[in-house]
Parts: C-alpha cells; sequence; structure tokens
C-alpha cells in the first residue's frame, strides 16, 4: 500500500513541477516577446498565468 501512495505522489509531484516549468517559461517567453519588441499585451500574459495558478489551486496541486 504504501507504494501505491509513494508512486501516486511522486507522479503528483512531478505534474507540479512540470506545472512550474511551463509558468516559468510563459514568464521568459514574455520577456523574449518585450526584448523583441513584439509587445505582447500584458494583460493577455497576466490572464494566462492567473488562469494556470486558479486551475493549480482549485485541483490542490499547488503545494507552496
Amino acid at each position: 500500500m504504501d507504494d501505491v501512495s509513494k508512486t501516486g505522489r511522486d507522479s503528483v509531484m512531478a505534474e507540479i513541477e512540470e506545472n512550474r516549468k511551463n509558468v516559468r517559461e510563459m514568464v521568459m517567453e514574455s520577456y523574449r516577446d518585450m526584448q523583441a519588441g513584439k509587445g505582447r499585451d500584458y494583460r493577455e500574459f497576466f490572464m494566462e498565468i492567473k488562469k494556470e495558478t486558479s486551475r493549480l489551486f482549485q485541483s490542490g496541486d499547488l503545494t507552496q
């Protein structure tokens, strides 16, 4: 039973880390866009961040 719990926990932790990487990449994408002069609308960017973090909070995946 402990092995199943550990496997489930490991899976959840891997998903959390993947979500964090996705958020980091979205931030870096925005910085690269600004440097390239694309002028991405900050409202669009922050709505994406808000949507992702809201999803994480609702699913219980966000631990920190």
